[in-house]
């Protein structure tokens, strides 16, 4: 027995229709922050993903402090996959 199978139209999929890739950039501890904003690495053999509270990404580059950062095993530069939280 293999289990339980879930089966789904991968374009009705909201975390994969409206997902994008950023850079990471480095947010002051003190930086606004807005709605929480899923994040993931890109890591298939460490695989993370927090909610940080920080503005979506801006031209292809998502502020993250180095908590959040530290929590997601990456480092300013690397590429992450976001996701608001709260749909359009």
């Amino acid at each position: 027995d293999a289990g339980p199978v879930l089966q789904a139209r991968v374009r009705e999929l909201r975390a994969l229709r409206e997902s994008a890739l950023a850079l990471i950039a480095t947010a002051n501890a003190g930086s606004s922050r807005d709605n929480p904003v899923l994040v993931a690495n890109t890591l298939m053999h460490d695989f993370r993903v927090i909610a940080a509270a920080t503005a979506p990404p801006e031209r292809g580059h998502l502020a993250l402090t180095a908590a959040d950062q530290t929590l997601l095993g990456c480092r300013s530069g690397d590429t992450v996959r976001t996701l608001s939280m709260n749909p359009t």
